[in-house]
């Protein structure tokens, strides 16, 4: 499955040793029929040669409780799988 998406990405915050960046992305039309998912990267060394990359984010489904059950069915494992197309 394909959609095409704007994504917002956020000023950097840093904290001591890590930094969260954060990002949105919404479709671009039909915007309605879409989540908009509201999230953050975050990078945390974890030694001298490793750094942890964590994406994190929530949606609301679309459509009311037609949507929700579209999610709960199917949809939040397309959004799960789209994650790695992000990094």
């Amino acid at each position: 499955m394909r959609k095409r998406v704007a994504i917002e990405v956020g000023e950097p915050v840093s904290v001591s040793t890590w930094t969260a960046v954060p990002i949105k992305w919404k479709a671009t039309f039909p915007k309605h029929l879409f989540p908009m998912m509201v999230g953050k990267i975050e990078l945390e060394p974890v030694d001298l040669e490793v750094t942890r990359l964590t994406v994190s984010g929530t949606y609301e489904p679309p459509l009311g409780r037609l949507g929700k059950q579209l999610d709960d069915a199917v949809m939040r494992t397309v959004a799960e799988g789209r994650v790695p197309g992000l990094l």
